[in-house]
C-alpha cells in the first residue's frame, strides 16, 4: 500500500467569532468520516485557524507541485535546513 494523505483548505470566517477550541468539531467530523470511509482509524489528523490568504495561496501553490519540480526539491531543503 502506498500511504496517502487528504487535505482540505476551508474558510474564510471571521475568527473573533468562533468559540475557543473552534476546530474541535470540525476535526472530529473529519476524524468520524475518515473511519466511516476507510474503515480504519488515522494515524494523524491536523487542523487549526489563523492562516491568512496569502498563507492559503502558498500552501495551495506548495501542495499542487509535481515533487520532481526543481521547486519541489528547493521548497523541501527549506523546510528541512538546519537553523542553529
Amino acid at each position: 500500500m502506498k500511504p496517502e494523505y487528504w487535505h482540505c483548505i476551508i474558510g474564510p470566517t471571521d475568527r473573533d467569532k468562533l468559540q475557543v477550541g473552534g476546530d474541535f468539531p470540525m476535526r472530529t467530523a473529519v476524524e468520524n468520516a475518515f473511519w466511516r470511509l476507510t474503515g480504519h482509524h488515522e494515524e494523524s489528523c491536523w487542523s487549526g485557524w489563523g492562516y491568512d490568504e496569502e498563507h492559503v495561496q502558498i500552501l495551495v501553490s506548495v501542495c499542487i507541485l509535481n515533487k520532481h519540480d526543481p521547486r519541489f526539491s528547493k521548497i523541501k531543503q527549506i523546510l528541512y535546513e538546519d537553523n542553529e
